[in-house]
């Protein structure tokens, strides 16, 4: 992401509920944000179930916030077992609070998840964004680095799954045959609520990757590679 200058409170990103519903920024009730800057100037994420900053566990870098004018790999990691929230900017740990307790699953379902926007009356993020990705456990410092190292658009574990149309039908989905120990899985719905099966048609190869062509039938349905 890239800071060109946001004033205090601007949101890399907010997921969660505000009290006028959907599409409000009339004040958060569950929230959970990373601010570049925060209204003291630093780089500051939090979490609340109860609304307002009397509620919040936070996790900031304390007096700095990320440069502005050029891109940088902004890392938050919350680790529910180690009750640990920790920043980290071009790889390195800026920030750490052990006593963040609450991760995102505790927000429950949210209607108001943006980037660049608050729940809040607060100022839209002046810059832009490159990347934004959502890890489903918490990142190492070691993944961190790695992340940092590898720059935007790069597969994760260099493992990558495309799909494409056959017809008006069909769809082929296809991996790297390299990819050993990942189980196709699909679902039909998002969120935590999901249900992943794993995929029982065999695939074939070709080229170095792996094929499996599916009918389309008409419901949406989800597909993913889980090592």
């Amino acid at each position: 992401v890239q800071d060109n200058g946001s004033r205090g409170w601007a949101r890399i990103f907010d997921f969660g509920n505000s009290t006028g519903g959907p599409d409000t920024s009339t004040g958060g009730t569950t929230y959970l944000f990373l601010s570049q800057p925060s209204g003291i100037g630093d780089l500051r994420g939090a979490y609340t179930l109860t609304g307002g900053g009397g509620g919040e566990q936070v996790v900031e870098w304390a007096g700095a916030s990320a440069a502005t004018g050029a891109p940088k790999h902004i890392v938050w990691v919350s680790h529910a077992g180690a009750h640990t929230g920790r920043l980290f900017v071009d790889g390195e740990l800026v920030g750490t609070d052990g006593q963040v307790y609450l991760t995102p699953a505790d927000l429950g379902s949210t209607s108001n998840d943006w980037l660049g926007r608050s729940q809040f009356a607060d100022p839209y993020f002046l810059g832009s964004f490159d990347e934004f990705r959502i890890w489903e456990g918490a990142m190492t410092p070691a993944q961190v680095a790695a992340s940092f190292a590898a720059g935007p658009d790069a597969t994760i574990g260099g493992v990558s799954l495309s799909i494409a149309t056959q017809g008006t039908d069909k769809v082929t989905l296809s991996w790297p045959s390299s990819a050993t120990g990942f189980v196709l899985e699909s679902a039909t719905t998002l969120g935590a609520g999901a249900v992943w099966t794993a995929v029982t048609e065999v695939p074939t190869q070709d080229a170095g990757l792996f094929k499996l062509t599916l009918a389309r039938t008409g419901a949406a349905t989800y597909y993913r590679l889980r090592q």
